[in-house]
């Protein structure tokens, strides 16, 4: 596009959200708080970066019109990627993108934000349950789903008593699966989009915006992002009133949860023809169903598990009892068993924190690290808000971790490797030479960060973690895929901060005391803990909702 038309789409829309409190809210909230994924540990926070947006607007802003569109044509950049565990499942690739470009999306998308007021919606068909509903207290996520996770359920045991037959499907990989032209057919209709190519209509320039944000790519969107919740649920969005087109005249019931459909039909043909429905409908956004999770079912089907109802209803005494835990453990692994996903997050979160503690609640916490790395998280929260990270078993618990670390390790598994070392900072130990060798051979921009600020705090030690860094990073760093490392590493002077110094965007940043790391003491990283809500899944959009999603509170 042209430098002229560039120049005039942000200063025009910049002055739009400045100029109205509504827009400007909703700006500063997907920067501050709907930025980086809910699954990266504490330190890993962007709201430095929205208090300097906002304090200085004007910046900023100019720096982005002149650096990004230079020589006739735009700059690329590259996401940051960290490896998510899904239990039992293929790995999540999340995207942390470039600040330059998520700016401009952010501010594109509040500019615009009446066109994703989902709930405003008079035209919508009821089947979503996952729009997304804009979140004023600065305390939480920038954006949460509108129906609580408790009323999955409900909602499946209504739609249920409308038939027969249960049709079972999702979509294959959803976010990943998303063509960035999809996104102007869903705002403005196939026949404008295709019409009008140009950057000045929103919905092209937000796909600009986000092919430019990931080197060019048509497939596929961030996944973490906020802004990426809000337009995977405006496609999903069209995506229903055409099967709403199809279905209305029919007895059918449906609804979903981001990508995972359920129709209910009297008939089996009707089930049939929901499939064929819903099949064409996402075929007109090159989206594809998941046979592998496609079925058709005679009711009655259980809304929930038997196991998970023992679970959730599980009465604890008021002073710990040896073999009420035991029993508790047991339903637990029993539950773990037949529903990998989510079931020991939620069973460490049921376990009363205050006055309540017996020696075996420890052990089952590392048992259930163990078998599953992904509760790391909720067992840090458990013990904060218990006031015990100092009174458990720390060689217990550092063997554990350290194993985690050398296993996950060494087939890049980040999201288990970051939140171990996590727990070696919170632990205040130091982390054993065979775990820090793996670790300081891994490429992930997180995990090298927590290791730098492990060996800052003196629980890290060797030269191999320098050596790597300096092999990861070169001048061009700051928009490729370890933008965060190389930008983070120089601002807490863990790196000589020359190359961001080169770059008038990242420096600018930098000078304002803008950092997306917020390093502090041990002790305020076991405050912290107290406060944390481990992550809501709802980017988790190619599993099965199941009854642990819906029964936990917390995953609100």
């Amino acid at each position: 596009m042209k430098k002229s038309d560039w120049t005039n789409i942000i200063n025009t829309t910049h002055a739009s959200v400045f100029g109205d409190v509504s827009k400007k809210s909703v700006f500063l909230a997907l920067i501050g708080r709907g930025y980086f994924p809910r699954q990266l540990p504490p330190p890993f926070a962007t709201a430095s970066f929205a208090n300097y947006v906002e304090s200085n607007p004007d910046e900023f802003k100019k720096l982005l019109i002149d650096d990004l569109h230079k020589g006739g044509r735009l700059k690329t950049a590259e996401l940051c990627r960290f490896s998510l565990a899904r239990p039992g499942q293929l790995r999540r690739i999340l995207g942390l993108p470039n600040p330059t470009f998520y700016y401009l999306l952010s501010l594109i998308l509040a500019d615009n934000f009446n066109m994703f007021e989902f709930e405003n919606d008079f035209i919508s068909p009821d089947y979503s349950m996952s729009f997304p509903k804009f979140e004023e207290n600065e305390q939480i996520r920038a954006f949460e789903f509108l129906n609580d996770w408790d009323e999955i359920p409900i909602r499946r045991l209504k739609e249920r008593a409308k038939g027969r037959y249960l049709v079972k499907t999702d979509i294959a990989r959803f976010f990943p699966s998303i063509y960035t032209h999809s996104i102007p057919w869903a705002l403005h209709g196939k026949k404008t989009a295709k019409k009008d190519r140009s950057a000045k209509l929103i919905g092209n320039f937000i796909d600009l915006l986000i092919r430019s944000s990931q080197d060019g790519q048509t497939l596929g969107i961030p996944i973490g992002p906020d802004s990426s919740f809000l337009i995977s649920e405006r496609i999903l969005l069209e995506i229903d009133s055409e099967i709403f087109k199809q279905i209305k005249n029919r007895s059918i019931g449906c609804f979903h949860w981001v990508d995972d459909y359920e129709f209910v039909c009297l008939s089996r043909d009707d089930a049939e023809y929901c499939l064929s429905v819903l099949q064409q409908a996402l075929q007109e956004y090159e989206l594809e169903l998941n046979t592998l999770k496609t079925q058709i079912l005679e009711l009655p089907e259980n809304v929930q598990d038997p196991e998970v109802a023992q679970l959730r209803n599980f009465k604890f005494e008021n002073e710990p009892n040896v073999r009420q835990l035991l029993e508790y453990y047991d339903l637990a692994f029993t539950c773990f068993n037949k529903h990998p996903k989510g079931t020991l997050k939620y069973a460490i979160k049921r376990i009363p924190d205050h006055d309540f503690y017996h020696e075996s609640i420890s052990d089952f916490m590392v048992q259930s690290m163990m078998l599953e790395p992904g509760v790391i998280e909720a067992v840090f929260v458990w013990l904060a808000r218990a006031n015990r990270i100092n009174d458990v078993d720390k060689p217990t618990f550092t063997q554990c971790l350290a194993h985690i670390i050398i296993e996950h390790g060494r087939l890049g598994h980040a999201s288990e490797v970051s939140w171990a070392i996590w727990g070696f900072i919170l632990l205040e130990q130091e982390i054993p030479e065979k775990a820090v060798y793996v670790l300081c051979n891994m490429e992930d921009s997180v995990v090298l960060l927590l290791a730098l600020d492990a060996k800052e705090k003196g629980l890290l030690k060797g030269k191999d973690l320098e050596n790597q860094i300096e092999k990861l990073l070169d001048d061009n760093s700051l928009f490729g895929t370890h933008w965060l490392l190389s930008y983070e590493a120089a601002v807490h002077k863990w790196r000589s901060a020359a190359s961001v110094n080169k770059e008038k965007l990242f420096k600018c940043l930098k000078d304002n005391g803008v950092c997306f790391y917020q390093s502090q003491d041990i002790e305020e990283y076991q405050k912290t803990m107290k406060n944390w809500e481990p992550y809501n899944p709802y980017v988790d959009i190619d599993v099965d909702v199941d009854e642990f999603d819906a029964i936990d509170p917390s995953e609100n």
